[in-house]
């Protein structure tokens, strides 16, 4: 009888002892989820050229240019921008193409990031984009540009 007795108590050690280590690993392979998406977070944000649609505000993305929107509208057809971009180098830009994308924040899409299997921005999330090609960029100088119809 008490042979029995001891058999039950060591089965019910050992179901205890798995369903908390099945906790564990279920606890630990959720924060490694969390610390990919924040290592995805981290490495998108620092990887790209990022302004803020604010009229009036000189930005500078990346490599020193310099970015200036005069008018930021939301209209049936998308997002229309129009500004300056300017050239602090002392190089002759003769043809600049610049890519517009309107993007929602990072933590927006981290179910989504989560469901797929590659670790990196999908362009579906995008909310739309637009590309403009600005003329003659001459050194130290800025040049207008005008983006519509930056819808999906």
């Amino acid at each position: 009888m008490s042979l029995i007795i001891v058999s039950f108590i060591f089965l019910v050690l050992i179901a205890a002892l798995s369903i908390s280590f099945w906790l564990k690993t279920k606890g630990i392979a959720e924060k490694q989820r969390e610390l990919s998406f924040s290592l995805f977070e981290t490495d998108y944000l620092f990887a790209g050229d990022f302004v803020e649609p604010k009229v009036n505000t000189i930005q500078f993305p990346r490599r020193g240019y310099s970015i200036v929107f005069d008018a930021v509208q939301y209209t049936q057809e998308g997002l229309e921008l129009s500004g300056r971009i300017g050239n602090p180098t002392q190089l002759w830009i003769s043809l600049l193409a610049v890519n517009f994308t309107a993007r929602p924040y990072v933590y927006k899409v981290e179910e989504k990031w989560k469901k797929q299997s590659f670790p990196w921005w999908s362009d579906e999330w995008n909310i739309g984009s637009g590309q403009v090609a600005i003329g003659l960029l001459n050194p130290g100088s800025a040049s207008a540009f005008h983006v519509t119809r930056t819808q999906r």
